[in-house]
């Protein structure tokens, strides 16, 4: 930690060493607010645009409400030729410090003491910083401005306001490439920070930039976590990976922590694995009546290294039916006051890929319950629609479950059976694609996947 805390103090000193410009964007009898950007600077500078807001009053004021966006071009705005592209935007969650290392930021308020001035710089200054980015091999000469909306409350009264700022001025710099490393190492060191992902997340696919950090501090980086618990570490992990692969101290970081109630650490693993988390994976998910869907997700995402083992597949499948055996009714009992527990439930089911489950799903393979009412088009309201039309009946939800656990691939069986019934003449296929662009238009066909279904139900009897 030491040699990271040097790297911090480093990086913090080898910025640009700039003026800084003030400009108006708001002001009443009560607030001010204003615009602090360097005449100067690059990504390497942590605070180099910041929003200040002061309370001239002689009571508290509250924040309710804030959103700003920041604008910019090579050109002047006078010239009335501009592009505005975009320097980032947030709201006051990314603006005000007493937000910036808290979990669920909604809860807590933001308070303006009496004469109190805040300064809010990390999200605007890094989400700047990484949409101007550090390709520049010259100096560019930038023209900003922002624009806000604020709603505050001072002595019971609700004050709103908008407003757009005159056009601010700024040179971005070309960076010293040999710095970005420690930018990077000092950023990951404060992740819990609201803001500091920005950086992270650009740095880190950078493999000149991370190819440059010692795996001993990569290691520190993802195991040492001071306060920030519920941060996930998914840029920093993917770029150890990358270069490093696996760590025994990491391993051991991982297995402990899987010990604990901590959802963030099913995210890290979505980036990082070795076989030896399988076990207290396993042991963690029989002893945890909670979060079933994040361990079966992990679960199901390494399920090469446990596919020949029946008896963990017959254990996971116990645990989920006993958990929700409210839900994961018999097919007589499935109505349509529980059909959407059900459904839900057969999804997590599947990934035990059993042969419990999967007799399970036969039993409703003839059961016609619609899922949706017709009238509803799911393509439209489907959040993360499949690439074929949605399950509209109870058999074809425990079909795909079926095939799901058993295969792996509904897309490939579906598109396997397609082409088995056009052969056949039993189908035919679209003559263009273009409306789904990749996605198979046949497969998004209803009348056609109520065939293909229909066969494979047989099939699968």
């Amino acid at each position: 930690m030491t040699q990271i805390l040097i790297l911090l103090i480093f990086t913090f000193c080898i910025g640009e060493s700039s003026d800084s410009t003030i400009t108006d964007l708001y002001e009443d009898e009560n607030l001010k607010v204003e615009i602090i950007s360097f005449s100067k600077a690059n990504i390497i500078d942590r605070n180099w645009l910041s929003l200040s807001f002061l309370n001239k009053s002689n009571d508290t004021i509250e924040i309710k409400d804030f959103s700003y966006r920041t604008e910019y071009d090579t050109l002047s705005f006078e010239l009335g030729e501009t592009r505005k592209n975009s320097l980032g935007q947030g709201n006051k969650f990314d603006i005000f410090p007493v937000f910036e290392a808290k979990r669920n930021p909604s809860k807590y308020d933001a308070f303006i003491k009496p004469k109190e001035n805040i300064v809010g710089y990390r999200s605007v200054s890094n989400y700047a910083s990484v949409l101007l980015g550090y390709g520049n091999e010259t100096n560019l000469n930038i023209h900003s401005k922002i624009i806000a909306k604020c709603k505050y409350i001072l002595n019971g009264k609700e004050i709103e306001f908008e407003t757009e700022s005159p056009e601010f001025k700024f040179i971005w710099s070309r960076v010293n490439r040999e710095y970005l490393p420690n930018r990077f190492i000092e950023t990951c060191d404060s992740i819990y920070l609201r803001g500091n992902y920005w950086i992270i997340s650009s740095l880190a696919k950078d493999t000149s930039v991370t190819n440059q950090i010692p795996e001993s501090t990569f290691v520190k980086l993802i195991t040492q976590r001071v306060e920030d618990s519920f941060s996930t570490r998914r840029d920093i992990i993917a770029a150890f990976v990358k270069h490093y692969k696996t760590n025994n101290a990491v391993n051991e970081f991982y297995i402990n922590e899987l010990q604990k109630p901590n959802t963030i650490i099913f995210r890290d693993l979505d980036y990082y694995w070795h076989s030896s988390l399988l076990e207290p994976l396993t042991k963690s998910f029989k002893q945890n009546n909670k979060n079933h869907y994040q361990y079966l997700k992990l679960l199901d995402k390494h399920h090469d290294l446990w596919e020949d083992n029946s008896k963990l597949k017959t254990e996971l499948y116990d645990q989920i039916k006993e958990y929700a055996y409210q839900v994961l009714v018999s097919n007589k009992n499935l109505s349509s006051n529980n059909k959407s527990g059900w459904q839900s439930w057969i999804n997590q089911l599947k990934m035990t890929h059993s042969n419990e489950a999967e007799e399970y799903f036969k039993t409703f393979f003839k059961n016609d319950l619609p899922l949706f009412e017709e009238k509803n088009n799911p393509l439209k309201f489907y959040s993360n629609a499949p690439p074929y039309y949605p399950a509209s009946r109870a058999c074809d939800a425990a079909l795909e479950a079926f095939i799901y656990s058993k295969y792996g691939d509904v897309t490939t069986i579906y598109t396997k059976k397609l082409n088995e019934l056009v052969s056949k003449g039993k189908l035919k296929k679209s003559t263009s694609n273009k409306r789904y662009l990749i996605r198979n238009a046949d497969l998004l066909n209803k009348e056609k996947m109520q065939t293909i279904r229909n066969e494979l139900l047989k099939d699968y009897r």
